[in-house]
């Protein structure tokens, strides 16, 4: 039986997504040996659950649909940028999250209750949400980079309205991954 690698995730769809596009090519101008996310592909991450076969898949969109079911719409702020896991040795450039932000760790801890049950341990890392804007291959340019931070580590992007969930498929290739919308779970108004 066949297995698909998936994970839990809140799209931008449309939303930021031209603002952080421009912001990507600004880092791009350092000449940073990184690999960029694609704006289609841009998300926050709430859960990487791995490769699954069909009827896990069906347990986790069952689980998804008990844990958000009194789960409200809210609104959270794009705000900041960093650096995992540190600004002196950079891997991950990322825009955080500002207001909203406990509402989001509540929706978190609501699904990985949800996941426990059914046999998905729980994290053992702290949750922190964030849009991970590229991955960097070599420490190049690495001041340069860190100026940009240092310019945006404070600075709103804007309002994300999260009205929906999305459990995504990811198929590896060599020109990087391609995500495939499995199920959207919507949160109630």
């Amino acid at each position: 039986m066949g297995t698909i690698r998936l994970f839990l995730a809140i799209r931008l769809l449309n939303a930021l997504e031209e603002q952080i596009a421009e912001l990507q090519k600004e880092v791009k101008k350092t000449d940073v040996d990184a690999k960029f996310v694609e704006k289609e592909n841009l998300h926050i991450n709430l859960k990487f659950l791995g490769s699954k076969t069909k009827k896990e898949a069906e347990e986790i969109k069952n689980c998804v649909k008990e844990a958000i079911s009194n789960f409200k719409k809210f609104e959270i702020e794009i705000k900041g940028m960093g650096a995992f896991p540190s600004k002196s040795y950079i891997r991950v450039l990322w825009l955080g999250i500002g207001s909203g932000k406990n509402r989001l760790e509540q929706l978190y801890d609501e699904l990985e209750n949800n996941f426990e049950k059914i046999g998905i341990p729980k994290e053992s890392r702290e949750f922190s949400p964030h849009i991970t804007l590229c991955r960097l291959r070599s420490q190049k340019n690495k001041n340069l980079l860190k100026e940009i931070i240092s310019k945006y580590e404070h600075k709103s992007f804007g309002k994300l309205k999260v009205d929906a969930l999305f459990l995504i498929q990811s198929k590896l290739s060599p020109k990087g991954p391609k995500y495939i919308n499995i199920e959207k779970f919507d949160l109630i108004d």
